[in-house]
């Protein structure tokens, strides 16, 4: 069994450890004469954190909270992952489960999302089993469920259901569509 634990003493700072120390004007492509923006080759838009939380909070208005937090939760998720596969295919420091989610923490700040501190990572090579406890500062989704809400009594961004549930539902929306299905006629 080959496992990876990290347990530092003191307050976490994961964040120095990334092989390939993340710059965002390295990842970054503005093209303004086009109106193209490009984070890591992938084309991106800036939105406010303030459109992003009317966007959730019309989602909470209209479906309720919990399947506001699962389509968040999906939006969520192919976000990362399409920011993984673009971060993996321009480095090599990304091969290692360990180091890709390291690396992930990274963009995530950059990003604006939320700055991550690691408190423990566990993987598995042989079973596959992965588990990593982390605690959010500064989540631009936590910010504005308190604009909007006021203070909650658990996290604004935790999922509603189980975790493989919710992963599983992500993953498919994330994944690549396959030929678009047509409408039987009766």
């Amino acid at each position: 069994m080959t496992t990876s634990a990290l347990k530092p003493p003191g307050p976490p700072r994961y964040r120095e450890h990334v092989t390939e120390p993340l710059q965002l004007a390295e990842l970054l492509d503005f093209r303004p004469d086009q109106g193209i923006i490009r984070l890591h080759e992938q084309r991106v838009v800036i939105l406010s954190a303030a459109a992003l939380g009317l966007l959730r909070k019309e989602l909470i208005e209209t479906f309720g909270i919990e399947t506001a937090r699962r389509l968040m939760l999906r939006f969520g998720f192919a976000d990362g992952y399409h920011d993984a596969v673009s971060l993996r295919d321009r480095s090599s420091a990304v091969a290692d489960p360990v180091e890709a989610f390291r690396t992930g923490t990274v963009v995530h700040a950059l990003e604006g999302i939320v700055r991550v501190d690691l408190t423990s990572i566990e993987f598995d090579a042989e079973t596959g089993r992965f588990e990593a406890h982390k605690e959010y500062h500064d989540s631009y989704v936590a910010e504005q469920h308190v604009l909007h809400y006021g203070k909650a009594e658990r996290p604004a961004a935790a999922p509603s259901e189980e975790p493989a549930a919710a992963r599983r539902s992500a993953q498919k929306s994330a994944a690549p569509a396959a030929e678009p299905k047509r409408a039987r006629k009766r």
